[in-house]
């Protein structure tokens, strides 16, 4: 089983490392999409270990997941854990 964790995110700078960390032995990969965050959440999440999709504009969580699932469509994994940062 190959398990890709999905994870919206707008400004989430002062979490998003910590919920990654929590997931990384729980999962093949992290998959943060920055929802055009003004923080550092980009860069917290990339230092973190996750992939990191960026919006360039905050589009909402519908559009961040409709990207992120998108990105994945042709990957190998056999699941999608949705996450709300």
């Amino acid at each position: 089983m190959k398990v890709v964790a999905l994870i919206p995110a707008f400004n989430e700078a002062g979490t998003v490392a910590e919920v990654i960390a929590g997931l990384r032995d729980l999962v093949s990969q992290v998959l943060v999409v920055d929802d055009g965050s003004v923080d550092a959440t980009a860069a917290r999440a990339r230092q973190a270990g996750a992939e990191v999709l960026s919006l360039n504009a905050n589009q909402g969580k519908g559009a961040a997941i409709r990207a992120g699932l998108a990105a994945l469509l042709t990957r190998p994994f056999t699941h999608v854990l949705l996450l709300d940062e």
